[in-house]
Formats: C-alpha cells, structure tokens, sequence
C-alpha cells in the first residue's frame, strides 16, 4: 500500500500490537526491579509486617466495627495512592514506547557519516 495518497499526508503506520509492547515492557520492568535497593525491601517488609499487625489486632478486639483512626486512614490512602500512581506509570510507559516506534518509522533514516579523504 502506498505511503501517500494524492496530496495528502502519508498514512501512519500501524503501532505494535498491545501484547508485544508489553512483552518488552516487562523486560524492562525485570531490570528495574532489580535495582531496587535491600533497604527499600526492608523497609516495604517491615510496613506490611506492621499493616497486617494493626488489621489484625483492631479485628481482634474491636470486630472491626470501630471507626478508623486519622493514622489507619492516612496509611491505606497512602497505600492506596502509591498502587494508583505506579499503574498510570506502567500504562504511560506502554503508550511512550508504542508512540517512539511509531515515530522511528516516520522520520527519516540518518544521513552516512562523511567520509574522510
């Protein structure tokens, strides 16, 4: 099919499948979190350990039928936030990537470097 049409703009191309971006994003994802630094887990770890003691005591003696203090809402909005944010990063990252291969088909090849005489 031929990329111009008439005098009218060339027809973009087709972006990559969804499921084929997303191979690749998980690749990138695994590199990632790789880095992630022994303290930052920790410090995950002992946050969860400490989520699910509060839960679990505040089932325990109250049946959960008492009103959340300000510190348990701030935590789960928090928590809540933090899940949110980092679903729109990895679907912003999804649609970045498809978009740059779209662009490396349209623009033009780079020009040979010079040659020497």
């Amino acid at each position: 099919q031929p990329s111009f049409v008439g005098n009218v703009a060339p027809l973009l191309p087709r972006p990559l499948p969804a499921s084929v971006v997303d191979s690749r994003m998980s690749e990138k994802d695994h590199d990632v979190e790789n880095q992630v630094s022994e303290e930052e887990q920790r410090y995950a770890q002992e946050r969860n350990a400490l989520c699910t003691r509060d839960a679990m005591d505040r089932a325990l003696t109250n049946n959960d039928t008492s009103e959340y203090t300000a510190a348990d809402l701030l935590r789960e909005h928090v928590t809540r936030a933090k899940n949110i944010r980092a679903k729109l990063r990895k679907e912003r990252q999804v649609r970045i990537e498809r978009y740059k291969q779209r662009l490396a088909l349209l623009l033009p090849p780079p020009p040979p470097p010079p040659s020497e005489p």
